[in-house]
């Protein structure tokens, strides 16, 4: 194992075949690994590695830690010691750097989890065992063209009304009927997040009664009936079906 110094303009490395005892300069150093077979902290063996490391040794609450600011070259010396400048704000503030890290991904894939696109596709997963193949299809489809565009990244616990309004206002300027229809798709995965415990109320209920109400009228009567040139039946069904407005 080798320790490089951060302040060398350029970083010249070669694979010894010895390790060597670790040099510190200021704790920010970058590790040198040599290829050999490693045991894990589980203590089982496991296989071959090699690489170089950027590192920093720490103290906090009294402990030694070290964390890693990257691989080299895909982390270069500018970049590792910005790297380092976090670590050391966070360690001023009294944050552990190593903990702040598990803590911001564990977050991350909580959120991705949640997103508004993966339960929604979920409840579709589910649907499809009790929905029609075509329902299905077409409540994926008004998704896939209308929410998941501007919504579908968003943990479905911060969707607000207005957000969902804005999106589904989208649709009811091209088709009014369809974004009926797409507000009662929302709320289909709106509830079933309630029941997987993502969220606790469902936004698209507040928005009931803010779309432009769609008027279904009846088919419109036939006031007049067509004249036919030649007409055998009796007198009495000409006479009722030319005084009736409705056939």
């Amino acid at each position: 194992m080798i320790l490089f110094p951060p302040l060398l303009p350029r970083i010249n490395l070669e694979m010894s075949k010895e390790v060597q005892k670790p040099a510190e300069y200021a704790g920010f150093s970058l590790l040198v690994v040599q290829p050999a077979t490693f045991i894990d902290i589980q203590g089982q063996e496991g296989g071959n590695i090699g690489g170089k490391w950027w590192r920093l040794k720490y103290r906090i609450a009294g402990k030694e830690k070290r964390i890693s600011l990257g691989v080299y070259p895909e982390a270069s010396l500018q970049e590792a010691r910005e790297r380092r400048d976090d670590a050391r704000r966070l360690l001023a503030a009294g944050v552990d750097p190593s903990i702040n890290r598990k803590a911001t991904k564990s977050a991350t894939a909580d959120l991705t989890a949640n997103s508004l696109e993966v339960v929604a596709r979920e409840y579709l997963d589910r649907a499809a065992a009790t929905l029609a193949p075509k329902y299905v299809t077409a409540i994926r489809q008004r998704l896939e063209a209308n929410i998941f565009p501007w919504l579908g990244a968003r943990p479905v616990a911060d969707i607000t009304p207005p957000e969902l309004l804005e999106a589904i206002r989208r649709l009811e300027a091209r088709a009014a009927y369809s974004a009926h229809r797409l507000l009662g798709d929302c709320g289909r995965v709106f509830r079933y997040a309630i029941s997987t415990g993502r969220v606790t109320s469902d936004p698209s209920r507040d928005l009931r009664g803010t779309l432009t109400p769609v008027k279904e009228g009846h088919l419109a009567a036939i006031v007049e009936l067509p004249v036919y040139p030649i007409y055998c039946g009796h007198s009495i069904v000409i006479l009722a079906a030319s005084s009736s407005s409705v056939l």
